[in-house]
């Protein structure tokens, strides 16, 4: 294996310069080498300008057979012996220590390091296909990385040809090509003269990075903490929203995919290469389309064949207003309010359905029948009441009672919570009074907002709301109370956000970015998970959070007596119901 581990580095210049290249050199706290001439550029960088030079000339001479051709080159020619002297025995080289030795005869430079890239291409290489199907946030995060580590290798070796070659190899070849192929976004790592500090912003969390070894550990701490905060709000372990949508899969998930593969290859060439930026986009309505047919297919299919396409897709519809539906859709948060198989119809499909709701209605069970026979039915019925609840409904008349009283625990599992959410949608229409029967009357609803207290605001609560911005988030709208606290508290504004997946990352970013003052939330009609995201997004930025329960303006007046930070400047920020 050719290798240089000391140079003479002025006949390496030497030899440079009669090649017709020049080298320039600078210093800024390290060194830096640039090798340019006849239309090339290489550069190099290190801990001094004799590292710097010899990186740049590893990229220069990237094979063992260039350099070997350059050891031969540098090697000095041998001196004419005098005469009438025996000539003297050959000494060993002083200044210029390069060999070639055969890989069995001598370790390589770096060892470690070298094995390092390598364990890291196998790792690569397994994980991918799991990554492939992650939402673009982690894919990311990963690739970063991957990414450093790749350059830490890379910075603890500055002259070491082999292993700056196989880190350019990796980056280039590997990392690179994924992100082309998978477009989850701008990585600012992949810059050539990219440093660590330039991954603070892709990383979003920790001190800025002095060191690659430090950017792939922060990159890891974000990664964890994108995991929690998804798992949190309710997303499957790949970071998606959608996992109910998903069904009913696809029976024949290969061949859609395959035409789907098709119909966009036909505008964008191969979605195994780089992304067409010379081709025109596709029309919207046709990659709203594409976009939830690939949505649909998510985990049923060839993963790198699927993030491809997304990739594809994601690099299409980045800008423009009139592709903002098919970004959406492409968005690991939208979760449709119908399954992905509903919006992506095909004829074939829609036969499919029809045969499946003639078998639904012809296999109603009878008055009477046990549990399991009216659970089991359900299953079958349940997936087609989104687009044919009616004629369930009146098919199933005979089984209100029976239907009333089976729960959500028959129904397990991610891929039933669209069972589950349809089942209490059935239960609510067989409730309903058939025609011509007199309506109940309706129970009084337990009302969010109660009458205005008689009892004024207490001045020390009115000091601490006085001109603030206030977020309240609720599982549903109520104007009134709305009013009731901006006046009696006296607030600068206070904004409405219902706790749906997309009202809620709403909610989150505006809370991050600094919009509001203080947090309220009617934990009394939110989930565990919507309460632990707000909580965590509030105690981020160091805004007070309140669980106010059913947000009724006496409780929260005094829930803001006692926790609400005055002018305590070391008061807890964050209040845990």
């Amino acid at each position: 294996m050719a290798t240089i581990a000391a140079c003479n580095t002025e006949r390496l210049r030497q030899f440079l310069l009669d090649a017709g290249y020049t080298v320039l050199e600078r210093e800024l706290g390290w060194n830096e080498c640039l090798i340019v001439g006849n239309d090339e550029r290489f550069g190099g960088a290190g801990r001094s300008a004799e590292e710097a030079l010899l990186d740049a000339a590893g990229a220069l001479f990237p094979s063992a057979a260039a350099r070997r051709l350059l050891l031969a080159a540098l090697e000095p020619a041998p001196e004419a012996p005098v005469a009438d002297q025996p000539p003297s025995p050959p000494q060993p080289e002083v200044v210029l220590a390069v060999t070639w030795t055969e890989e069995d005869d001598a370790p390589a430079p770096a060892p470690e390091l070298l094995g390092e890239v390598e364990a890291l291409r196998e790792r690569i290489e397994r994980q991918k296909d799991e990554l492939a199907l992650a939402a673009p946030q982690r894919q990311r995060l990963v690739i970063l990385g991957w990414l450093a580590l790749a350059r830490a290798c890379q910075e603890e070796a500055p002259g070491d040809l082999e292993v700056g070659a196989a880190v350019r190899e990796l980056i280039n070849a590997v990392l690179r090509a994924l992100c082309d192929r998978w477009w989850p976004g701008h990585i600012a790592a992949f810059g050539r003269d990219a440093r660590p500090s330039d991954s603070r912003r892709d990383i979003g969390v920790g001190p800025e990075p002095e060191s690659w070894r430090e950017v792939a550990a922060l990159a890891a701490e974000a990664l964890v903490m994108l995991e929690e905060a998804d798992d949190a709000a309710g997303r499957d372990p790949a970071g998606w929203a959608d996992a109910a949508q998903l069904v009913p899969p696809a029976a024949e998930p290969e061949v859609v995919l395959a035409q789907l593969r098709t119909a966009i290859e036909a505008r964008g060439g191969p979605v195994l290469g780089r992304q067409p930026k010379h081709l025109e986009r596709p029309e919207a309505t046709q990659l709203l389309d594409w976009a939830r047919r690939l949505r649909w297919l998510r985990g049923g299919t060839e993963p790198q064949l699927w993030a491809a396409i997304a990739g594809r897709l994601r690099f299409w519809t980045q800008n423009g207003a009139d592709c903002a539906a098919a970004r959406e859709a492409l968005d690991p948060a939208f979760v449709p309010a119908k399954s992905w198989a509903s919006l992506v119809r095909t004829a074939a499909e829609e036969e499919r359905e029809t045969a499946a709701l003639i078998e639904v209605l012809r296999t109603v069970p009878a008055s009477g029948a046990l549990e399991d026979e009216v659970v089991g039915w359900l299953r079958a019925a349940l997936p087609l009441t989104g687009a044919h609840q009616r004629a369930i409904v009146e098919a199933a008349g005979h089984l209100r009672t029976a239907i009333g009283a089976v729960e959500e625990v028959h129904f397990p599992g991610a891929e039933n919570k669209l069972r589950r959410k349809r089942l209490h949608k059935l239960k609510a229409a067989l409730a309903e009074p058939a025609p011509g029967q007199a309506a109940q009357p309706a129970a009084p609803e337990d009302e969010l907002c109660e009458p205005e207290p008689a009892q004024p605001v207490a001045p020390e609560v009115l000091a601490r709301t006085r001109g603030k911005r206030v977020l309240f988030v609720s599982n549903r709208s109520e104007p009134r109370l709305q009013e009731v606290l901006a006046e009696r508290l006296e607030l600068a504004c206070i904004d409405w956000h219902e706790a749906s997946p997309r009202r809620l990352d709403a909610a989150v970013e505006a809370i991050v970015g600094g919009s509001y003052d203080v947090v309220l939330a009617a934990t009394g009609f939110l989930d565990h998970a919507a309460d632990g995201v707000l909580k965590r997004a509030s105690k981020r930025v160091g805004v007070p959070y309140l669980a106010v329960e059913k947000g009724k303006p006496a409780r929260v007046e005094e829930l803001i007596g006692q926790f609400l930070p005055g002018a305590a400047p070391d008061a807890e920020r964050c209040v845990r119901r």
